[in-house]
């Protein structure tokens, strides 16, 4: 197995969530994934002390030299000393190579266009350090590529929270723009998107990086070994690129524990229903729209049974959103749908109903109530609901209301998606709400899987991926790392839907 190179980990405890992740907790993980170095930090540099976290940092990588790449991690808002004393004191007598800034996880948050970073930058460049930025959204990456773009250092850019699909176009023009600008793949979630941002930006201009403990490293592992990349893609994207930026020295060999591909195999290979497909895309550019390609994951994943609604529906055109999702019952006879719903337009939501539901591939109703800004207990949602009671039909939608929602109407199956620890907490003790895990990040601390099932029950959680959004490795790499009993993955990727959505056992597959 090619030896990856982690352009990104924490060490130490985060105060923010609580977690202590040692030092060698991080190698234990690394030799799991086959990952021979990484480059580290330390939590204290972010909340405490960044003499204190960076000497932390540096008696790691002395007592694992080789296996640890040492970050030093700074902010802004530190004026106790210049930063060319602090970057020569951390480059001359600690051995760091690289500097980084965090806006997130950080107390102190950066503002990234402003004389301080422009003069770390500045100052990094003089002294020929590597730099590197944690940032979350594309007004951050704005603001860097003012005060660092123009620089001849390279500058490390890691996506530090979720829903990256949203960043790609900006992230491709800046490529463009800033020559000096290498990005993280490890918030790449969508369908496709790694093989697509490899294809515009160049596998030259891209570096792995878990963002472990922050992010469930499982996720960046899962896109990454899923891709497909043909082999000089792969080894810029898993090691070169940083080779090149950090000018390393020559990689130990992979250590990966041999388990790990068995045991992702295993659970690719087991049957599962997908309760969370959208065919069409959400106007992002997303890849992989083809009915070849979304079949072919179909396969590559096992799925019996695909329960889909389309963004057409939900976003613009409800009568030929619904028409869409039918279209699909007779491409593959694994699909069965949702029937879109919209408060706003109630009498042609009921027509729908009346027209649908007694179609044998339709399951139940979905809506995304927060688009009209609104909860699911909502007064315009009252005769849909009601006609829904009628009609025995289930009822998905995102959170806001259901719980309110679900006690009005105890005869009725909700679906929460997007359900995790961090969001549902208010939903445990209503028994006819049940839940998928999909969610465009893979923060550890919001996340929290295996507790979250532990707390509501392995009976009322179900695997959706929101595909094409985001890929069904993602949400199944978040399962892989729960280390749940292969009885409540069972529960959860399969037989879990069959009981919420009777109507699953229509038809052949």
């Amino acid at each position: 197995m090619m030896p990856l190179v982690d352009g990104g980990c924490f060490a130490g405890h985060d105060p923010e969530t609580g977690f202590v992740y040692s030092i060698e907790q991080l190698l234990d993980e690394f030799e799991y994934y086959g990952v021979a170095r990484g480059l580290v930090g330390s939590y204290r540099c972010l909340y405490q002390d960044v003499f204190e976290g960076n000497r932390e940092t540096a008696a790691w990588a002395a007592r694992f030299p080789n296996r640890l790449i040492p970050l030093a991690i700074v902010h802004p808002s530190h004026y106790g000393t210049s930063p060319e004393t602090l970057f020569q004191w951390l480059q001359r007598d600690l051995g760091f190579r690289v500097v980084g800034l965090f806006s997130s996880p950080a107390y102190h948050l950066v503002d990234w266009d402003t004389f301080a970073v422009r003069l770390i930058g500045e100052t990094a460049e003089k002294l020929g350090l590597v730099l590197q930025a944690g940032i979350s959204t594309e007004a951050e990456l704005s603001g860097l590529s003012k005060s660092w773009g123009n620089l001849k250092t390279p500058v490390l850019i890691r996506w530090m929270g979720g829903h990256r699909y949203k960043m790609l176009a900006s992230e491709m023009a800046a490529v463009a723009r800033h020559q000096n600008f290498i990005f993280d793949v490890g918030n790449v979630s969508s369908n496709g998107a790694l093989e697509y941002l490899t294809q515009r930006v160049g596998a030259e201009r891209l570096f792995f990086a878990s963002n472990s403990p922050h992010n469930i490293s499982a996720c960046p592992h899962a896109i990454f070994r899923e891709a497909r990349l043909t082999p000089s893609q792969r080894e810029f994207i898993g090691s070169q690129t940083l080779h090149k930026a950090l000018k390393l020295d020559v990689l130990p060999a992979g250590i990966c524990d041999p388990d790990v591909c068995n045991d992702w195999e295993s659970l690719c290979t087991l049957p599962k229903v997908d309760v969370h497909w959208h065919p069409d895309h959400w106007n992002l550019g997303e890849p992989g729209l083809s009915e070849a390609d979304q079949i072919a994951t179909f396969n590559r994943f096992e799925y019996e049974r695909v329960v889909m609604f389309t963004i057409l529906a939900l976003n613009y055109d409800l009568e030929a959103g619904n028409a869409l999702t039918v279209e699909w019952f007779e491409r593959d006879p694994r699909i069965f749908g949702m029937i879109v719903v919209n408060p706003v337009r109630q009498k042609a939501s009921l027509e729908q109903l009346e027209r649908y539901a007694a179609h044998p591939r339709f399951l139940g109703i979905k809506t995304i109530q927060d688009l009209f800004g609104i909860g699911l207990d909502d007064e315009l949602y009252d005769p849909i609901l009601t006609k829904a009671a009628e009609l025995n039909l289930s009822v998905m939608a995102h959170m806001p209301g259901m719980d309110i929602a679900a006690r009005r109407h105890p005869e009725i199956t909700f679906v929460a998606t997007h359900a995790n620890w961090g969001r549902a907490s208010r939903f445990v003790n209503l028994p006819n709400v049940y839940f998928d895990f999909s969610t465009g990040h893979a923060l550890r601390h919001e996340t929290q899987l295996a507790r979250f099932v532990q707390t509501v029950g392995a009976d009322r959680v179900l695997f959706g991926s929101d595909g094409q959004v985001v890929a069904p490795q993602w949400s199944l790499a978040k399962l892989q790392a729960a280390s749940l009993s292969p009885e409540d993955k069972r529960l959860i990727l399969r037989e879990n839907a069959y009981r919420v959505f009777p109507g699953l056992k229509n038809c052949s597959g």
